[in-house]
């Protein structure tokens, strides 16, 4: 078997017992209500993301200030980011609605707007941001998003099990990716994904020991067509840094003093704060 049967039974546990938003709408519904003039696409990124790379004829709107705008109150509005962190989008959602508006947010964001082929503009390298997810936003979406998480770590240690226990462990993928890709076989591909492509999600997210690699690994996944994924940044290695920074800033101020004294090298505290900053 390429991966376990127990993960996939997990994460279709996991998936079966989140419900999907009411709030969230696809691309393609979106795709042909914005062409119709129908909806207002406002954009919730910072404006130097917006400036960047942006949706033809989108609004850029904090999220925060969507409800000060009355006019957008006119016609239904539709919350756009990068597309993975949707927890805040659809808080608002509920409150705007509270509040006379009819709002909702695309599902996958940017990210699935580019993979169906949506129109943008600006500086096309800046899309990768799209796919970006930092140990952070992953923890701050866990529990409430249906994600599916791969590992195409070599082997699947104990920091995979431990961090992240239902994920998927697909080493085929990693072996993939470190071939041409046009020697890779459709069959060799196939076997590798058609369990995960039959099991429902909001994301898939791509992980691996280090968060080396995605450049080659991305390739393979075009090529499967397992719609538009997400990559962890840093990989596990990262993720592991931000729960143990996450656990120290819970501890009594003494306690934290005497461990980052203690710690070797000191510089690895400094890349942890950069963590928990972003």
């Amino acid at each position: 078997m390429l991966f376990s049967l127990n993960a996939v039974s997990m994460a279709t546990e996991k998936i079966s017992q989140n419900k999907f938003s009411e709030f969230s709408v696809s691309v393609e519904k979106v795709l042909r209500k914005h062409r119709n003039d129908w909806i207002f696409l406002v954009d919730v990124r910072p404006e130097n993301a917006y400036e960047a790379l942006k949706i033809p004829g989108s609004l850029n709107v904090p999220l925060h200030a969507v409800k000060t705008r009355p006019f957008l109150k006119t016609k239904p509005i539709v919350l756009v980011n990068d597309g993975y962190a949707n927890l805040l989008l659809e808080t608002e959602c509920r409150r705007l609605k509270e509040k006379g508006f009819t709002a909702a947010f695309l599902k996958g964001g940017l990210n699935a707007w580019q993979y169906k082929k949506g129109p943008l503009e600006g500086d096309l390298l800046a899309a990768r941001a799209f796919s970006t997810v930092s140990a952070r936003t992953y923890h701050q979406e866990k529990a409430t998003k249906n994600t599916i998480v791969i590992d195409i770590s070599a082997a699947q240690g104990d920091t995979s099990n431990t961090l992240i226990p239902d994920a998927v462990h697909l080493p085929a993928i990693g072996r993939l990716a470190k071939q041409p890709i046009k020697t890779v076989s459709a069959g060799d591909l196939k076997a590798a994904v058609s369990d995960l492509k039959t099991m429902p999600n909001d994301a898939l997210l791509i992980t691996s020991r280090d968060g080396e690699g995605y450049a080659s690994v991305e390739k393979i996944i075009e090529a499967a067509d397992l719609g538009p994924v997400f990559y962890l940044e840093g990989g596990l290695q990262a993720y592991r840094r931000f729960l143990d920074h996450l656990a120290l800033s819970r501890q009594p101020m003494e306690k934290r003093i005497k461990t980052i004294n203690e710690c070797e090298p000191c510089s690895q505290i400094d890349e942890i704060g950069s963590l928990e900053k972003r």
